[in-house]
């Protein structure tokens, strides 16, 4: 638990969205909405970042576009 996540309000979300390729890798990660704490979008942005590579996708689907939300609930 990190202290700075204690004084954050649940309804701060911070929101990434990514693509998945065919392979399971991913690119354009981006943060869509900003949650009014860089400790939490780094943490989201990051929180992306290792989940890669996800399994590779089903045939006949190139890409797959995600919008993840992420909030302080479960940090405090």
């Amino acid at each position: 638990k990190h202290p700075k996540f204690s004084k954050l309000k649940l309804s701060e979300e911070c929101h990434i969205s990514f693509k998945v390729l065919k392979n399971g890798s991913i690119e354009a990660i981006k943060i869509e909405n900003k949650s009014g704490d860089s400790l939490l979008n780094e943490t989201a942005m990051n929180a992306v970042k290792t989940a890669a590579p996800f399994k590779a996708l089903p045939e006949g689907i190139d890409e797959y576009k995600l919008i993840v939300a992420f909030n302080p609930e479960g940090l405090k």
